[in-house]
């Protein structure tokens, strides 16, 4: 049977299923998927050569555009070199499918050239993983399961939370085609719709907000947040308590422009001070996304009793390492926080507590300014320069470890940049390629990008 008509089926399926990019990096044995891609003129091809690079490039664009790029590469140790890029896109919840050409099944586990175990290669860090059949007498029913085979790996990508799937694909000699390659018709279904939004259970959200009206001393923590979903509205909800926004640069918050009355963003500094970590001592924290990038933040949040902290973790439910949750909300961070708000159904409120944090925080700001203009340079004077020079629109890419770090102690908010990093699993390698992926994605911001760290 003609492998290529499963082929030319589960192609278009990833194209009708919204994917945009596809990233190839060539051998013999990837030669069908390559040249299936190729007939689409409304697929976007890019050819790196180096599989490791190639992975975290596709990496950078589903972290900036929430649309998985597709990986393709050839068989044997080829498949492995996507294993960093993998790792990064399930615990940073970036959508990537990956395709791996492989020998047929027959030749495994007998000494065959370039032949290694590919089923399952990626284990737990994979959402979800399937065996594509392209040999066999009935062509019809092995075209159907391609489709459906490439739009359940779009669904399973995009699915909350986002992550990468993995197609293995065994492809016989002879390689190329037979006659030109013909495309099938679009039937477009994105199934970025699928990825459900649920608010938490109702019982949930009326706690929440029960304990949100008691707080005196409340606090709002935003840690980083997918760069390509919708933003809760955090800062409408912290004038409607009067809580503090302390808002990583990963979260989105810290730098949206315009009113940003309640938002904080010097704290990685003073909570260093064990005086001000006391007087600054919250009764209650509703923390939004990830685990905060603050090493400070994180120690101050660690001593809170256990009851005192709501979790919105927004992605996946289980975002925890502090194991101090006293309540937990599990639907969507965007849908959740409006509820929040229209319970509270009140007006902007005045806070004591909100002053006395604002007050620090400018304090904090101005003493590193002055403190930088003063001393010789070092990492802390590259964030203060490079703020100087974005511009509103700019998209940074932030390296992992010390680089990010740096960038949420020094870096102010409301100047309106995209700011992208992988943390996921924190990892320092990949940083250009990815930067480079996010750069080149349809859903990138114009503007410039700069790197920074190893």
């Amino acid at each position: 049977m003609n492998q290529y008509l499963p082929l030319m089926h589960f192609a278009a399926a990833l194209r009708d299923a919204g994917v945009e990019d596809v990233v190839v990096s060539p051998g013999s044995r990837s030669t069908p998927l390559a040249l299936a891609f190729a007939a689409f003129p409304e697929l976007r091809l890019h050819v790196l050569l180096d599989e490791r690079s190639a992975g975290y490039f596709g990496l950078g664009m589903g972290l900036s555009s929430g649309r998985p790029a597709a990986l393709v590469c050839t068989s044997g140790t080829a498949a492995a070199n996507y294993l960093p890029a993998v790792v990064e896109a399930r615990y940073g919840h970036v959508p990537l499918v990956v395709l791996t050409a492989d020998r047929p099944r027959e030749l495994r586990d007998v000494g065959a050239n370039q032949t290694i175990d590919q089923t399952r290669i990626y284990g737990t860090h994979a959402k979800w993983f399937v065996e594509l059949p392209t040999d066999g007498d009935d062509g019809e029913f092995l075209a159907a399961y391609a489709r459906t085979a490439g739009l359940r790996a779009v669904a399973a990508a995009v699915a909350r939370p986002y992550g990468p799937v993995h197609v293995n694909i065994p492809l016989r000699e002879p390689l190329l085609p037979e006659a030109p390659l013909t495309p099938p018709a679009a039937q477009p279904e994105d199934l970025r719709g699928m990825a459900r939004e649920e608010r938490s259970a109702p019982r949930l959200l009326r706690e929440a907000v029960r304990r949100i009206r008691a707080a005196r001393r409340g606090l709002i923590v935003a840690g980083p947040l997918p760069p390509a979903r919708p933003l809760p509205d955090l800062l409408a909800l912290s004038r409607y308590t009067g809580f503090p926004l302390l808002a990583d640069p990963l979260s989105g918050l810290r730098s949206l422009e315009g009113d940003g009355a309640g938002r904080i963003d010097a704290y990685d500094l003073y909570l260093r001070d064990h005086d001000l970590r006391e007087d600054l001592r919250p009764d209650l924290v509703l923390r939004v996304g990830g685990m905060p990038t603050s090493k400070s933040l994180g120690q101050w949040l660690a001593a809170l009793p256990p009851d005192t902290t709501i979790l919105l973790p927004g992605e996946e439910a289980w975002q925890d390492p502090l194991l101090a949750t006293g309540l937990l909300l599990t639907g969507s961070a965007e849908l959740d926080v409006a509820e929040l708000i229209a319970g509270l159904e009140g007006e902007a409120v005045a806070s004591p507590y909100l002053d006395r944090f604002t007050r620090a925080d400018r304090a904090a700001r101005r003493a590193a300014e002055n403190f930088l203009s003063a001393h010789a340079p070092f990492e802390a004077t590259a964030i203060h320069n490079l703020a100087a020079q974005l511009q509103p629109g700019d998209q940074l890419f932030v390296g992992s470890s010390m680089p990010v770090r740096d960038l949420d102690g020094f870096l102010p908010g409301g100047g309106g940049q995209r700011i992208l990093a992988m943390r996921g699993a924190s990892g320092i390698d990949g940083v250009v390629s990815a930067a480079v992926g996010a750069s080149g994605s349809r859903g990138a911001r114009k503007g410039m990008l700069t790197c920074t760290g190893p």
